[in-house]
């Protein structure tokens, strides 16, 4: 099924799921090595959460 979507439909499906998984809970984000950023939304421009969420 995955393999019939469209490539950029996959990648922002994942970013979404990475952005609701933080948001909801920020402790989380010592997983990808920004919990220095728990507290501000500057997690979701960081190299490392775009690597983690390919983003492109």
């Amino acid at each position: 099924m995955w393999r019939q979507l469209p490539r950029a439909l996959v990648f922002d499906l994942g970013k979404r799921v990475f952005e609701i998984v933080f948001e909801r809970d920020p402790n989380l984000l010592v997983v990808i090595n920004l919990e220095h950023l728990q507290c501000t939304n500057q997690w979701q421009e960081h190299v490392n959460f775009r690597t983690h969420a390919q983003n492109e």
